[in-house]
């Protein structure tokens, strides 16, 4: 049973890769036979979380975008939109709510700032030189920074990545202190970035609030960023905590990314 459950998780990140499957291929990508290939595949769009997208070909079901909208609601009533907003209206830059999915970086919420002209930089392999990476890699469990380098390594964006294992919990050391990251062209020359955490009711982190900048701006908003994100941390983390049952959910939902 455990065998077959962890097949099935190895099969659904293949999607994250690729966005349609067939039998031959996901057979020869999880080393399985055909028959086990098929019956993954027909049981998963059975349940909804993957569909027929032709003969023997398969993509990412729908029922995948339902359950990311359930999640988030329980989650953040719609915490996680006004937050992002909050931050890049505050600030002038844009924003992301993440949060970490075993090696990987979802994006729950984001606001684009008006001057906003590159990408995140929250791709697979790039937590070791995120600001938010590297928030969430410093508060979790030290065998996760082991999962992230046995599956990606540590590789260069830039000069100024940081590729040795070593120097990388070092600094991740430093990050879990201060509860705040900076990429300071570490995942692209022009790049600058900043990060805190967001921690659930016991102090486990949930998430990371960041806000993306470029260098010709950074000096100028650096300080504003930072407290601005501090500030919305503390507030968003607040919001997290158990409250009376008989407080109404606000009827708001965040944008999943």
């Amino acid at each position: 049973m455990l065998g077959t459950v962890q097949r099935t998780g190895r099969m659904l990140d293949l999607f994250r890769h690729q966005a349609e499957w067939g039998v031959t291929a996901v057979a020869t990508e999880l080393s399985i036979s055909k028959s086990q290939a098929h019956e993954l595949l027909t049981s998963l769009c059975a349940i909804g979380l993957l569909r027929r997208s032709g003969r023997g070909r398969y993509r990412v079901g729908w029922r995948t975008v339902s359950l990311g909208g359930d999640l988030l609601r329980h989650e953040f009533r719609g915490e996680a939109e006004r937050s992002v907003r909050r931050v890049t209206a505050a600030c002038g830059e844009t924003s992301h709510l993440v949060a970490l999915d075993r090696a990987s970086v979802v994006v729950l919420a984001r606001c684009r700032g008006r001057e906003d002209t590159q990408d995140s930089g929250l791709g697979d392999g790039t937590l070791h030189c995120t600001a938010a990476g590297k928030v969430l890699l410093a508060m979790e469990a030290p065998d996760v920074l082991e999962t992230i380098v046995r599956d990606y390594g540590l590789p260069a964006f830039t000069e100024r990545t940081i590729v040795d294992r070593a120097v990388l919990h070092e600094h991740l050391e430093g990050v879990r202190q201060r509860q705040l990251a900076v990429d300071l062209g570490e995942s692209a020359p022009a790049r600058r970035a900043v990060a805190v955490p967001i921690l659930d009711a016991a102090g486990r982190p949930l998430a990371a609030l960041t806000a993306t900048s470029t260098a010709a701006r950074w000096q100028q908003r650096e300080r504003d960023c930072t407290t601005v994100l501090r500030g919305e941390a503390v507030r968003l983390s607040r919001w997290l905590r158990p409250r009376s049952e008989d407080v109404p959910s606000p009827r708001c939902t965040a944008v999943a990314a």
